[in-house]
C-alpha cells in the first residue's frame, strides 16, 4: 500500500459511514469476505475488516480491557515487548492489503493507534464524532447500557483518540448526513483519493439515509463534559489530556485497591497455612509419640515372641523327647508282649503239670485210703 487512511471514534458515531464512504470513492477496505457483514443494528454493513477488529479485541485483553471498557494506558506501551506475537499478526495482516489507498475502519484503533503505528506509515486519520448523547441512545437501544456508562465509554475513546491523533482531520457525523456530497469531495482530497466523479458521488448520496440516525439530541446539548467536549472543538487539546491523566489515576486506586485487597487475602492465606502448619506439626508430634508408643510395643512384642520362641524350643524338645520315650515305650511293650506271650505257655504247661500232679496225689490219696482200709482190716480181723 502507499497510503493508509484509519477511520477512528467511538462506536455508533458513524465512522461505519465514512468507511463505506472511502470505499465508494475508491479505498481498498481488504477483501470482501473478511468484511463483517451487516446485522440488524447496523442494517447497511459495517464496513469493518474483521482480522483488524480481532486483533484489536485480542490487544485489548492482552491490555486489560475490552471494547467496551477500554484500558487507562500508560505513556509508551505500544513497545512494551510481550506485544511482539501481537505485532507479528499485524505485519501478516498489512501484507495482505495492496491498494494504493487502504483504509482501516474500527473503533478500538482510537484506543490501539500507536500500536499499529509502529508497523505501518498512517498518512491521514479521520476521527468521527457524534454527540454523546445520541451514542449512548444507541447503545442502550442495542446493548442495554446505561446513558451515564455509554457517555463516560464516549470520553473515554473520543479524548483517547484525540491524544492519539491530534492533528486527526474531525468529521462531524451530522454534517455527513446533511451534505454527504460536499463530505465526499472534501475527504477525497484529505484521503489522497482522486476527485470523484458523478458516479461516486451519485452513488455516496444514494447509501447515505439520514433515516438511519435513529437518535437525535437538540443542538444546545445538556451541558454535560461530553457536551462541551463536541461542541468546543478548542477544548479538546485541555480536556483530554486532563481526562486521561484521570483515569490513569483511577485505573492506580483500582490498581492499589486491588494489591491491598490481594494483600489482604495473601495475610488471610498466610495465616490460614500457618493455621494449618500448626495442625500439622500438632498431627505429627502426636504421630511421633504413637510411632514412639508403637516402637515400645514393637520391642515388647519382639520380646514376646523370643519367649514364645524359646518356649517353642523347649516344647519341641519335650515332645522330641516324648516321641523317643513313646517310640521306646512301644519297643518295651512289643518286647513285654512276646515275654507275655512265652509266659503263658510255660503257665499252660505248669498248670498241665499241676493238674498231672494233682491227678497222681488223688491217686496217692486213694491209695493211702484203700491202704488204712486194710490195714484197720487186718487189725479187726487179727483182734482176739
Amino acid at each position: 500500500m502507499e497510503k493508509l487512511v484509519v477511520v477512528i471514534g467511538m462506536h455508533r458515531s458513524g465512522t461505519s459511514l465514512v468507511a463505506r464512504i472511502l470505499d465508494l470513492l475508491g479505498a481498498d477496505l481488504g477483501p470482501e469476505d473478511r468484511l463483517m457483514e451487516a446485522k440488524p443494528d447496523n442494517p447497511t454493513g459495517f464496513w469493518e475488516n474483521l482480522d483488524i477488529a480481532g486483533l484489536n479485541d485480542d490487544l485489548l485483553a492482552q491490555l486489560g480491557g475490552r471494547w467496551d471498557d477500554p484500558p487507562a494506558l500508560d505513556p509508551g506501551w505500544e513497545s512494551d515487548p510481550a506485544l511482539e506475537p501481537f505485532r507479528d499478526r499485524a505485519r501478516a495482516l498489512i501484507d495482505r492489503f495492496s491498494g494504493e489507498v487502504v483504509a482501516w475502519k474500527d473503533p478500538r484503533l482510537s484506543i490501539t493507534l500507536p500500536f499499529w503505528e509502529r508497523l505501518v506509515p498512517i498518512t491521514s486519520t479521520l476521527h468521527v464524532w457524534r454527540r454523546a448523547s445520541e451514542v449512548a441512545a444507541s447503545l442502550e437501544r442495542r446493548d442495554g447500557m446505561s446513558p451515564s456508562t455509554a457517555e463516560d465509554l464516549w470520553l473515554r475513546y473520543n479524548a483517547t483518540a484525540f491524544l492519539n491523533a491530534p492533528a486527526a482531520h474531525h468529521v462531524d457525523y451530522a454534517a455527513v448526513l446533511e451534505d454527504p456530497v460536499s463530505f465526499g469531495n472534501a475527504i477525497a482530497s484529505v484521503a489522497g483519493l482522486p476527485p470523484p466523479g458523478d458516479e461516486a458521488l451519485t452513488a455516496i448520496e444514494a447509501f447515505t439515509d439520514p433515516g438511519l440516525r435513529h437518535h437525535r439530541a437538540s443542538r444546545s446539548g445538556s451541558g454535560s463534559l461530553a457536551d462541551l467536549l463536541y461542541e468546543e472543538p478548542r477544548m479538546r487539546s485541555i480536556l483530554a489530556p486532563v481526562l486521561h491523566r484521570q483515569w490513569r489515576a483511577e485505573r492506580a486506586a483500582v490498581g492499589l485497591e486491588a494489591v491491598r485487597a490481594e494483600a489482604a487475602l495473601h495475610l488471610d492465606n498466610v495465616r490460614n497455612a500457618r493455621q494449618q502448619i500448626e495442625h500439622l506439626i500438632a498431627e505429627r508430634d502426636a504421630a511421633l509419640r504413637a510411632a514412639e508408643s508403637a516402637r515400645e510395643d514393637t520391642a515388647a512384642a519382639w520380646e514376646a515372641v523370643e519367649r514364645l520362641r524359646a518356649e517353642h524350643a523347649r516344647l519341641e524338645a519335650k515332645h522330641a523327647e516324648l516321641i523317643a520315650r513313646h517310640d521306646h515305650s512301644q519297643t518295651e511293650w512289643a518286647r513285654l508282649e512276646q515275654r507275655l506271650q512265652g509266659t503263658g505257655k510255660e503257665l499252660q504247661d505248669v498248670r498241665a503239670a499241676m493238674d498231672a500232679l494233682e491227678a497222681e496225689a488223688d491217686r496217692l490219696r486213694r491209695w493211702r485210703a484203700d491202704l488204712e482200709k486194710r490195714w484197720w482190716y487186718r487189725i479187726v480181723r487179727s483182734a482176739p
